[in-house]
């Protein structure tokens, strides 16, 4: 699924977009696919560090790769603000 110009999208839609995978998978070559909290190299998800405002202009520095557990302890030890219902894509 590309993104569909001056559209919105469920935040669910924009995780299965082809932009985010693509954001996804070069931050993972970017970290050699390791944590980058623990070094770890199972279990590997991509966190927005800045929240969820600006999803389509994200940048490397508003991503962070953490493997599970180090996002479960930093989506604990703070307060993550819920997705947002729908995602405003522009061209």
């Amino acid at each position: 699924m590309s993104l569909p110009a001056a559209s919105m999208l469920s935040y669910a839609e924009y995780l299965e977009s082809k932009h985010w995978k693509a954001r996804r998978w070069a931050m993972l070559w970017l970290t050699g696919n390791r944590c980058q909290v623990c070094k770890a190299e199972k279990d590997l998800e991509v966190h927005h560090a800045s929240g969820y405002t600006s999803l389509i202009a994200e940048r490397p520095e508003d991503l962070v790769v953490l493997c599970r557990r180090c996002h479960g302890i930093l989506e604990d030890s703070l307060i993550i603000p819920a997705p947002p219902a729908q995602v405003e894509v522009r061209p």
